[in-house]
């Protein structure tokens, strides 16, 4: 029924053993300000890119290795090769890095995967529609009873997250001063692909990111939002994906006040 997603879940096995195959014996093949690429970043993308091209030669392909001015209005394949290149790159051991294959139409996503090799967790989206958390590694799906967001309502309860990642450091520190003054000990999380999964997962109740790189929130945010949660702009706005707007995720409860917090 939903073909592109159903290509996403036969390129992402494939794309996990290869990442967890290369992990020990990857190498830097790039630096830059606060960044490195390496050559599992350029397997991945090769192996998804190569993929997708087969199935869909029609659709335009961007990743995180591609200039934002190489995508144009329409249908639009959305990749991060490797989220979390640091993390992977130097063993964490709490495998905290993932995938994200999205497919957009007009800066809105429609169907996507976050994945997370090293647990073998996969999420998956359709727009509005309905999603699932399951492992590759097994037959069936797993914490179905589980996935949703919280219940939480009142912002000083509420577990709020923020990435500094390549955002605006000044805007970064204004926000989580907010965050430190209104909410229940906000942390610092880098990686924004599998930081989000915590709120359709029920951990977090709110994620902050000042300025979001469009393939880390292509999929994730449609995650977020089929769960009941909201991702948009310090207006309250849907989120578009490659705005790289300061973007607010929340399990829809926090949404209002925590955006009064940010805009104050």
């Amino acid at each position: 029924m939903f073909v592109y997603l159903e290509a996403f879940r036969r390129i992402e096995s494939e794309v996990c053993k290869a990442l967890l195959a290369k992990q020990r014996q990857s190498k830097k093949v790039g630096v830059s300000v606060r960044d490195f690429v390496t050559d599992a970043d350029h397997l991945s993308d090769d192996l998804i890119r190569t993929a997708l091209a087969r199935e869909f030669p029609e659709i335009p392909y961007y990743s995180e290795e591609m200039p934002i001015e190489s995508v144009r209005l329409g249908k639009c394949f959305v990749v991060d090769p490797i989220d979390g290149t640091t993390n992977f790159y130097y063993g964490d051991d709490g495998n905290y890095w993932g995938v994200s294959i999205a497919l957009i139409e007009d800066d809105y996503p429609l169907e996507g995967v976050v994945i997370r090799p090293g647990t073998h967790e996969c999420w998956d989206a359709v727009s509005f529609e309905r999603t699932i958390c399951y492992s590759m590694s097994r037959p069936v799906t797993i914490d179905l009873n589980r996935m949703g967001v919280s219940s939480e309502t009142d912002l000083q309860h509420s577990r709020v997250w923020i990435d500094p990642a390549k955002g605006d450091l000044k805007l970064f520190r204004a926000m989580r001063e907010k965050l430190e003054e209104c909410t229940t000990l906000p942390q610092t999380r880098i990686v924004c692909t599998i930081s989000m999964m915590q709120i359709p997962m029920g951990r977090i109740d709110g994620y902050v990111h000042p300025g979001p790189m469009p393939e880390d929130i292509a999929a994730a945010m449609l995650v977020v939002e089929a769960a009941g949660g909201r991702v948009t702009n310090l207006k309250g706005k849907r989120y578009r994906v490659f705005s790289r707007e300061p973007m607010v995720a929340t399990n829809g409860k926090i949404h209002e006040p925590l955006l009064e917090l940010l805009n104050q």
